[in-house]
């Protein structure tokens, strides 16, 4: 069963719809290789570490809110999280995960410098399975049967990754041979129409790109099975985009949550009427 490690779900439910905003909270989750080992000690300050990066200056049941849940599945632990996207002062929006490359690179970050810290190998993006993930998730079948949309995905892994689909001309041709329409063809992706869809999606990603070398994203995807650790000048460089982006974050919050505004007043409504959060 899954094991609460921080804060209240009735609480949580009760602060996130104190709004009446349609996005309530955001949802995420730390996922562990299978069979990596992480102690108690270790997720506590994963944790606590994940506050100090992403909420930094601001304080928990204080000024957010949020949610922890540790889950086993299959030899792996995974930590889920929410985190209620209000701050509870002032009530404004709070936002730990916010549109944009700039950010994504921010918690890739994070995610490199946690993993050289605990001495685990990095995570090493396969371009297969990134380009493939969509036509999992666009699948007709997959809401309904998880074995027929996952098959799909893997006969076109099996296809590309033993030379048979050599480049994006192949794939197109395969995917029309195999019943899949594909009504438009972009510099940058291709539209299809899954068998039985009742309308298009647009895939884009490296097998979807014009020109893209097959080859080359299949000696990639080779090369993200092999453990992968940091060498001492790359992880400073890690930790000195994470330090620079934690203070961009801070002056952020510090501007917006806790600097009051000229001529007006702070509202402590939302935490008076709620209870707190852990």
């Amino acid at each position: 069963m899954p094991e609460i490690l921080f804060g209240d779900p009735d609480t949580f439910t009760a602060i996130a719809n104190a709004t009446k905003r349609q996005h309530k909270y955001t949802s995420g989750v730390i996922a562990f290789r299978d069979q990596e080992t992480i102690t108690a000690d270790q997720v506590t300050t994963l944790i606590e570490t994940f506050r100090a990066t992403f909420l930094p200056g601001l304080k928990v049941d204080e000024n957010f809110a949020d949610f922890w849940v540790m889950h086993r599945e299959k030899g792996n632990v995974e930590l889920h999280f929410l985190v209620a996207n209000t701050e509870l002062v002032c009530t404004q929006q709070l936002n730990i995960h916010p549109p944009g490359e700039k950010n994504i690179q921010f918690f890739n970050a994070f995610s490199a410098v946690m993993n050289d810290t605990f001495g685990f190998a990095q995570v090493v993006p396969d371009p297969l399975k990134i380009s493939l993930k969509p036509f999992e998730a666009k699948s007709p079948n997959g809401k309904k049967d998880k074995k027929a949309k996952d098959d799909f995905a893997k006969v076109l892994h099996t296809e590309i990754v033993g030379g048979f689909i050599q480049d994006r001309n192949q794939l197109i041709g395969y995917l029309k041979h195999h019943g899949v329409d594909v009504p438009a063809v972009g510099t940058d992706f291709i539209t299809v129409r899954l068998p039985s869809a009742n309308k298009n999606t647009r895939l884009k990603g490296a097998l979807f790109a014009k020109g893209s070398d097959y080859a080359a994203l299949v000696a990639e995807h080779h090369q993200s099975k092999i453990p992968k650790f940091l060498t001492p000048t790359e992880a400073q460089d890690q930790r000195e985009k994470l330090i620079a982006g934690i203070a961009a974050r801070m002056a952020f919050n510090q501007r917006r949550y806790l600097t009051p505004k000229p001529g007006a007043k702070r509202s402590h409504r939302a935490s008076k009427r709620l209870p707190t959060a852990n």
